[in-house]
């Protein structure tokens, strides 16, 4: 989101005048990632603060956290947790309050969150009659299922609203050409190919440009529009998870086998020195600082401009999110 989605944060820092400054500058933001960390045994859906745990899962049963979006006092997580029938149940956590977003028959999961004005939307899937049907859930209700065609949208990976516009792209199933939907809702809704991509991980509007990421084969790229800028040259595997918009700048982060990559303006930097095997999932940039989550030799880790700071010993770090502080 992506998305598989986007927003950003700000990082203030000062020089002294004198190194014995009584009242020196400290970091005025709270950055929030959501994933999941290896507990009693299973993985169980987390929310780090500031690199600090709240457990969102029960651990009754394994659960996880994909992404997560903060809007005023409130911060809402998107994953899913098993229950005791071993189906996936869609959750929505507002400030770790759970609200189930299936009833628990057939296994779903929601991936992506974006927040316009009052309304929450949520994407994911929900395997109907055998088949993953991508759902996108508004303010807790079921909004939106993907038409049951051959080549229908599989899952909801990425939302983007713009006005009264809203964007979603996700994984198609089937070998027809991928392609996001614009208000998937309306009477008519548009559909837009995008042949050069294999998959969309990410999808982000500026004015009257769309930004898509992912993959074509083994190359991370991502478009805006229709222009195709490629970041790796194919010759190990690698994919685009995460893009992001800051002023003229255009941040992307993913990997490129066994490396977690970030890059900036199409200029790759490896965030893990490339000698285990890492991924970024989510980008997020403020000010000019940069934030990444991912996992890193099977540790939850968020980057700061490049620095790691393991969240978990074990886990996963899908998305980030950073605000000012309150």
């Amino acid at each position: 989101m992506i998305l598989l989605l986007a927003t950003g944060l700000i990082f203030n820092s000062c020089s002294k005048d004198r190194d014995d400054d009584p009242n020196p500058k400290t970091e005025q933001t709270d950055v929030y990632v959501a994933g999941e960390a290896f507990i009693g045994g299973q993985y169980v859906a987390t929310v780090w603060k500031n690199g600090v745990a709240t457990k969102l899962g029960s651990g009754a049963d394994e659960s996880t956290a994909n992404a997560v979006f903060v809007s005023g006092n409130d911060v809402y997580v998107a994953g899913s947790e098993f229950n005791a029938s071993a189906k996936r149940v869609a959750k929505l956590w507002k400030n770790g309050v759970a609200t189930d977003l299936t009833d628990g028959t057939n296994s779903a999961n929601a991936f992506t969150i974006f927040i316009s004005g009052s309304d929450v939307y949520v994407g994911g899937y929900e395997i109907m009659s055998g088949t993953d049907r991508g759902k996108i859930w508004k303010n807790g209700k079921l909004y939106w299922t993907a038409p049951p065609t051959a080549n229908t949208l599989r899952e909801v990976s990425s939302i983007y609203v713009q006005g009264t516009d809203v964007y979603v792209a996700g994984y198609i199933g089937g070998s027809g050409t991928q392609y996001y939907w614009v208000n998937p809702t309306a009477a008519v809704p548009k559909l837009v190919n995008v042949p050069d991509l294999d998959n969309i991980n990410s999808l982000v509007v500026s004015g009257s440009d769309v930004y898509t990421a992912g993959s074509k084969g083994t190359v991370a790229r991502y478009l805006k529009n229709t222009e195709v800028t490629n970041l790796t040259d194919g010759s190990k595997d690698a994919a685009c998870n995460s893009i992001f918009l800051s002023g003229s700048d255009i941040y992307a982060g993913g990997f490129q086998d066994p490396a977690a990559k970030l890059w900036k303006n199409g200029i790759a930097s490896n965030l893990n020195g490339g000698t285990k095997d890492a991924r970024i999932s989510s980008v997020y940039v403020w000010n000019n600082k940069v934030y990444a989550a991912g996992d890193n030799d099977n540790q939850a880790v968020v980057w700061e401009n490049g620095t790691p700071k393991v969240l978990a010993e074990k886990g996963f770090a899908y998305a980030v999110f950073v605000v000012d502080k309150k």
